[in-house]
Formats: C-alpha cells, sequence, structure tokens
C-alpha cells in the first residue's frame, strides 16, 4: 500500500481542516488514495507512515498540517 502526489499550482490560505487534492498522482499502489475526493482510506487496521514536503511563500509566518482520523486531529501534527 503506498501512493504518491504533488501539485502543479499554489495552494490558497484557507480555513483549517481542508482536504487536499492533488493534481497528479505519481502512483497509487493499492488504490486507497482517491483521486477525486483527496483522502487516504487504510483498508486494514495497521501502523502507517505519511511523510509531507510543504513551502510556504515568503512573509507567511504560519504553516500547519494536520492529519484526521475519522475527524479526529492526530496528536502529531505540527504547524510552524
Amino acid at each position: 500500500m503506498a501512493f504518491s502526489v504533488t501539485m502543479d499550482a499554489d495552494m490558497p490560505r484557507t480555513v483549517k481542516y481542508r482536504v487536499v487534492k492533488f493534481s497528479i498522482v505519481l502512483s497509487n499502489i493499492g488504490g486507497a488514495y482517491d483521486v477525486e475526493n483527496g483522502i487516504f482510506t487504510a483498508p486494514i487496521n495497521g501502523t502507517y507512515v505519511v511523510g509531507f514536503t510543504g513551502v510556504s511563500y515568503h512573509g507567511q509566518v504560519l504553516f500547519s498540517f494536520y492529519l484526521l482520523l475519522s475527524n479526529f486531529e492526530l496528536p502529531e501534527s505540527f504547524s510552524f
């Protein structure tokens, strides 16, 4: 189970819990990433590793990234 996605456009500032729909799907092994709604659904119970790289514009002081599990924010989320 693995997927790799990226964007080819800027993402505007928005409200707190917004699903990010990536415009380019590089791989979607197992099909658990839904390209229509941008949501990954774990097909079986287990431990999953999520990696993320992001860049903010000059002058923006806040960048937040949240992972949600059944609409609850996971404590490993971060912002800077």
